[in-house]
């Protein structure tokens, strides 16, 4: 069964194309990086895949993406954010707490995990990130680094089958992003990550490069 499957998906903001035609499926184990130039497509691309777009940006929207053979409309919210999930440049776009304690229990919380169960998986998580030093800060006090790992445990504590990664580890130092994608590779089945400057040490086994609205195998 493909994990993901994009179907004839044509995107527009207003008049202007940004996405024509796509097709293309993922399957489970595949870790794939996606290129392409600066503003071509590639954030709105993952925005289309979780649903991002249309619910919360607005734009017209052509074809359809399935899930495990489901239509990603069909996922009731709880189901969909253990799925696939995003995790963005900015963090801030996803933050909804002041304290990192609380941001990394919000999404668990919601899914009416125990208390108990909520600490230790996020213990357990902060342990195998190694960023436990994080863990009674405040969100304003942290980076713009150790804010973007705060966003990504925080979804990787959601056990997504499909996670998808917008430049989201981009001011993390090159140890630290390491360790993240081997935790990340570990965990998550399948990955769709935009990297403009990957790590030759992270490898994945698949490419995609986005261009003119079209996507290619590399």
């Amino acid at each position: 069964m493909n994990a993901l499957i994009v179907r004839n998906l044509s995107l527009a903001y207003e008049k202007k194309p940004i996405l024509q035609d796509l097709s293309f499926s993922l399957q489970p184990k595949q870790h794939v990086l996606l290129s392409g130039p600066s503003g071509i497509g590639k954030s709105s691309l993952l925005h289309t895949l979780t649903g991002c777009i249309p619910n919360h940006i607005k734009a017209h929207q052509q074809g359809e993406v399935l899930l495990f053979d489901q239509p990603l409309s069909n996922y009731p919210l709880s189901e969909k954010i253990q799925t696939i999930n995003v995790v963005f440049q900015q963090p801030h776009w996803q933050f909804v707490s002041l304290t990192v304690m609380d941001e990394l229990a919000f999404g668990l919380g919601s899914l009416n995990v125990e208390k108990q169960h909520i600490r230790e998986r996020i213990d357990d998580m902060l342990e195998r990130l190694n960023i436990h030093e994080l863990k009674n800060k405040k969100l304003h006090e942290c980076s713009l680094g150790q804010q973007q790992m705060i966003a990504c445990a925080s979804i990787l504590l959601l056990r997504p089958k499909i996670i998808c990664l917008d430049e989201a580890l981009s001011a993390v130092d090159r140890m630290r992003k390491r360790r993240f994608m081997e935790v990340i590779f570990q965990q998550v089945e399948t990955v769709l990550a935009v990297d403009h400057q990957p790590d030759d040490q992270v490898v994945f086994n698949h490419r995609l490069e986005l261009s003119t609205g079209k996507l290619h195998h590399v």
